[in-house]
Parts: structure tokens; C-alpha cells; sequence
């Protein structure tokens, strides 16, 4: 019953015109900060922390505007990924697959809706989670050991080889490299410097959002250079309706079962980026689905994934609220795990 009264007077704070337009306000900005490949969001919060203390906003209203930055960031961070397959963070990967080739056809607009649409019932979703299920897990998610971490390692390699069924050796591979550039820094147990060869901007490793933007950007400025070609190029804009709600229903139930279902991601260290793969592995793997469907950019109303990772950033806040630990390395201390603090 508590539970209900304090939504309530949380829902008198949060509906007063001033904090609507700070709300609004503050998706705006984060939406134009997510443009910009290599910031992401936990930057576009930490440029904006300052302005929000300066400003002299009430604790609510401050940390509405860091929140709509937060969720702004995200979603700007896929608008690049499907018009320019840049992705804006590591969360975007996922839109990137399937986003860009719809706009390589054409169909930009309809892949920003999904996208713009699937984010929204995301937020909406991952908030009534919130609502019902943080105050029962907030003491359950400390018993995250170290088997629970093994179990997870375990469950990225098995994703690993789902997302590359037809070629094992190359996702073998990859891993292998993933691994290699994971060891460059500090450790975080024995506090040893691992490959940094004596220089302090190798100290805090190499981040997983300089290796995407590599990987996506730079492979695809080489692709545009290789294929220039002289005169003009007509990209026509497909008309069909940017949603069609029917014939995406079952990807968004799917979606929405698995954002909830899949209780990992509430543990300290659960990982985002497991997670945002997830939906997308459980469309290539869902039975009496033809495999044409499953190929970037030919499924036209797939938008899980984003709704998936929308659930999850929400979900990302609760640690800090109730159990004060880190969801992910880049909220907790240096070495990555939770914060005690």
C-alpha cells in the first residue's frame, strides 16, 4: 500500500508543467548528444551534472533533467547507427544490423519510428517493472557470486556462437580478440599494470565503445571511399505505413517477455551488454520463422531490441537505489565492480 501512495506523490511531483518542461527539455539535449558518435550517455549526464547543480534545480527536478538526458542519449545514439552505420554507443550495435540496411533502401523514416516507438513502450514497460518488482529484489540481487559470474560468462560465449551459427572459427576468433584487448589496464584484483607498456592513457584499458566506433565507423568511411562513384544517386522513400502494430506484435511480445523475464540484468555486473543482444538472438532462433526474415535490414518491423534496451537502462538505475552497487563497470568504482560507496 505504501508503494502505491508514494507513486502517487511521486506522480503530483512529476506532472507539475515545470518538471514537463525539463522533462522535455532535457530528451531534447540528450538527443542531440547521442548524435554525436563516442559520447553516449553516461558523458552527455556528466557534462550536463554541472549545469543542473548551477542552475539551482530542486533535487527532483535535477534528477528528472539527468534522467530525459540519459533516455535522450540513447535514443540519439541510433539515429546515427541507422542513417550513418555509426553506432553512437555500444548499445547500438544491435540497431545497426538491421537499421542501416532499411536505410540503404529506402526506408530510414520507418526504421527511426520503430525505434522512436519501441524505446517509448520500453521506458514504459521497464517503469512499471520498477514500480513492482525493485523493492523484492533489491536484497536478492547481493547474492550475485562468483558462480553466478561464471554462469554469465558462459551464457556470453553460448550468445557468441548463436550469433554466428555459420561460422564458428570467425566468432571463435573474435572472442579471442575481445579477450586480448580486455587485459590491457589495470587489474582489477591485484591492482597490476597488464600491457600498458609504461603509458598512462593505457592505464584505464581500452573502452568497448572506441573499439565499436572503429570497427562500424571507420570500416564503413573505407566501404564509401572504395565505392565512390560520379554523378548523383536517387534513394527513393518508401511509403508504406512507418508502424504497422499487427504484423509486429509478436516480435514486441517477445521482446517485452524477454526484457522482464531475464532477471540477470538486475545484478550488479549483469552486464548491458549481454542483454541487448538477447532480443535480437531470440528472433533469429524463434521457431516456424523463415530465415529470409532474418537477414539485416529484411526484417521491416523489427524493434525489440530497442525496446529491450530501453527496459534495461531503466533497470540500470535501480542498483544505485536500492542496493547501491554498480549495474555495469562504468557506474561503479575504478576497477569496474560495485561501489561499496
Amino acid at each position: 500500500m505504501d508503494t502505491w501512495m508514494y507513486l502517487a506523490q511521486g506522480f503530483a511531483v512529476a506532472l507539475t508543467p515545470e518538471n514537463l518542461l525539463i522533462a522535455l527539455i532535457g530528451c531534447f539535449v540528450g538527443t542531440v548528444v547521442g548524435l554525436l558518435p563516442g559520447l553516449g550517455p553516461i558523458n552527455g549526464v556528466a557534462i550536463l551534472l554541472p549545469l543542473a547543480f548551477a542552475l539551482k534545480l530542486p533535487p527532483e527536478s535535477a534528477l528528472i533533467l539527468l534522467a530525459t538526458v540519459y533516455i535522450g542519449c540513447e535514443y540519439g545514439g541510433r539515429i546515427s547507427s541507422i542513417l550513418l552505420n555509426v553506432p553512437g554507443d555500444a548499445a547500438a550495435i544491435m540497431t545497426a544490423l538491421d537499421g542501416y540496411p532499411m536505410a540503404k533502401q529506402g526506408r530510414a523514416g520507418v526504421a527511426l519510428s520503430i525505434s522512436a516507438v519501441s524505446s517509448f513502450v520500453g521506458s514504459l514497460l521497464a517503469i512499471g517493472g520498477i514500480i513492482l518488482f525493485a523493492p523484492a529484489l533489491a536484497c536478492w540481487s547481493l547474492a550475485f557470486g562468483p558462480a553466478e559470474y561464471f554462469a554469465l560468462m558462459v551464457f556470453a560465449i553460448a550468445c557468441l556462437g548463436s550469433m554466428m551459427s555459420q561460422n564458428p572459427l570467425k566468432s571463435f576468433l573474435a572472442a579471442l580478440i575481445g579477450l586480448g584487448l580486455a587485459t590491457v589496464g589495470v587489474d582489477a584484483n591485484t591492482g597490476v599494470y597488464r600491457f600498458t607498456f609504461d603509458s598512462v592513457h593505457l592505464s584505464d584499458g581500452i573502452q568497448f565503445i572506441v573499439v565499436v566506433i572503429g570497427l562500424f565507423s571507420v570500416s564503413e568511411i573505407l566501404l564509401m571511399l572504395e565505392h565512390t562513384k560520379g554523378g548523383q544517386q536517387l534513394v527513393l522513400p518508401d511509403r508504406s505505413p512507418a508502424v504497422q502494430l499487427p504484423r509486429a506484435d509478436p516480435v514486441h511480445r517477445h521482446h517485452a517477455a524477454l526484457g522482464h523475464r531475464r532477471l540477470l540484468r538486475r545484478y550488479p555486473a549483469g552486464g548491458r551488454r549481454h542483454h541487448r543482444q538477447r532480443p535480437h538472438l531470440y528472433d533469429r532462433e524463434a521457431p516456424g520463422r523463415p530465415a529470409r526474415h532474418l537477414r539485416p535490414g529484411r526484417y521491416p518491423r523489427r524493434g525489440g531490441p530497442r525496446g529491450g534496451q530501453q527496459r534495461l537502462r531503466l533497470w540500470l538505475l535501480h542498483p544505485h537505489a536500492d542496493p547501491g552497487c554498480a549495474g555495469f563497470g562504468h557506474h561503479g568504482g575504478d576497477d569496474g565492480g560495485p561501489d561499496p560507496l
